[in-house]
């Protein structure tokens, strides 16, 4: 599969905070009387992507166009929702994700440094936090797997980090912490304009008002 930075980040998105399903629709009789052939009972497969930052539905929306030709809409609960796409589900490896079993899949796996980093900074702009009172950038998860497979991705990038938990809600954390933070912030960053303020201003903090290291916003496209 080829693989670019639209396609990591499409996928990291549903598996941030997104969801891919199958659901079963009853026909209409309009449809069944013009299709008599048809079962009673079909299958709609179904990609559904939240988030409260405009600035990322609006990243989400444009990959997919780009990516697969399709229009997405935002409705006012700040979600999109993509019907008729089982032939994408199965392309992406996300049939029937969720939070709790998503995996990163080989194609990303062994993909360009670039496409990765879209893909971690995608799923890092929905799941990370960055904590300045302790200089760290932190990601929780119930999905331990896929957390150390970040983590493998980050080490690859250069940036090391650590896996940790349980926690009692049975999740996982994984932190970077250290130097490392400005290594993340040269190689991925954040599209999330309050993330990545944050991430500027605890390294400008950590430098000194001089400042010997600027971060870098956005990750050029492919």
């Amino acid at each position: 599969m080829k693989i670019n930075s639209r396609i990591a980040r499409i996928h990291a998105h549903i598996c941030a905070d997104g969801c891919a399903y199958i659901t079963k629709v009853k026909r209409s009789p309009g449809d069944l009387k013009s299709h008599k052939r048809r079962k009673i009972v079909r299958k709609e497969y179904i990609f559904e992507y939240w988030n409260n930052c405009e600035l990322l539905l609006e990243e989400f929306k444009k990959d997919f166009k780009l990516e697969f030709n399709r229009n997405i809409s935002t409705n006012k609960r700040m979600y999109v929702r993509i019907k008729g796409i089982k032939y994408i589900m199965e392309k992406l490896e996300l049939m029937n994700k969720n939070s709790k079993n998503w995996f990163i899949p080989s194609y990303i796996l062994k993909s360009s440094n670039k496409a990765i980093s879209n893909w971690i900074r995608a799923f890092f702009d929905d799941e990370a936090t960055v904590e300045s009172s302790r200089f760290r950038i932190r990601a929780k998860s119930v999905n331990l797997k896929g957390l150390k497979q970040i983590s493998l991705l980050l080490n690859k990038l250069g940036i090391m980090n650590r896996v940790t938990g349980p926690n009692c809600d049975n999740s996982w954390y994984l932190s970077i912490n250290g130097s490392d933070i400005q290594e993340y912030s040269k190689k991925i960053g954040f599209l999330h304009p309050e993330k990545q303020d944050k991430l500027k201003s605890m390294i400008k903090k950590k430098n000194g008002a001089s400042g010997t290291f600027t971060p870098s916003a956005k990750l050029k496209e492919i």
